[in-house]
């Protein structure tokens, strides 16, 4: 630039900042799962509310509570959808436990179909996780070129069913900068409010000549 010259120059509001998420390869690995500390959020949301940690990452990189990509504004927010199915969940077992007490306060043993329907809603709740686990998971590695290393095309199924908190971690981990900026355990991205997350994916950025 010489004395005269006019030039422009793309200027981030002041009032937030924004985390651009690394294209191409993870961050780092599931097995890091203690890399920010056993106290850090990242863990206990990972290892105790793994859905509010899903919903979290989904609405970092703007996708449904089902883990897909999302088209527009959603009627509610990915976290209250994830509140939903736990306070469903939850409601159901202390139903159950209620029945179930209330027989053993009788003296009337349980029968088979009590002890799987027990079963059933633990075991459905858990397979659900797995699922949006492994919806998000393969959502993330196509919007940001992220190629699978191993199982085949069976990755994001293993590493949800097989290893669900690590996966959630690394997932969470990826998508934020928490060297930089501190975790928030109930926030809708879990990262304070000032702090946003770059949504746009591989494509769009080369499209926009972001990428060369």
């Amino acid at each position: 630039i010489q004395q005269g010259e006019t030039f422009t120059c793309y200027m981030r509001e002041l009032d937030s900042v924004a985390i651009d998420i690394p294209v191409g390869y993870w961050k780092d690995s599931p097995w890091d799962f203690c890399k920010l500390g056993c106290c850090h959020p990242v863990v206990w949301n990972a290892v105790f509310c793994p859905l509010i940690a899903l919903g979290q990452i989904q609405t970092r990189i703007n996708l449904d509570f089902l883990g897909r990509p999302r088209f527009g504004d959603a009627p509610v927010s990915n976290r209250f959808m994830m509140l939903s199915v736990i306070l469903f969940w939850g409601m159901t077992n202390v139903g159950l436990f209620a029945v179930c007490n209330l027989k053993w306060s009788h003296g009337i043993e349980l029968s088979l179909p009590d002890i799987c329907a027990i079963a059933l809603i633990n075991v459905a709740m858990f397979g659900f996780i797995a699922f949006v686990t492994q919806s998000t998971r393969s959502s993330l590695r196509d919007n940001f070129m992220i190629r699978e290393e191993r199982c085949f095309d069976l990755e994001d199924l293993c590493c949800a069913a097989l290893c669900l908190p690590c996966t959630v971690g690394q997932m969470n981990r990826h998508t934020a900068n928490y060297e930089a900026y501190e975790a928030v355990c109930c926030s809708k991205t879990g990262l304070p409010n000032d702090v946003r997350v770059n949504q746009a994916s591989y494509r769009d950025r080369e499209a926009d000549g972001y990428v060369v």
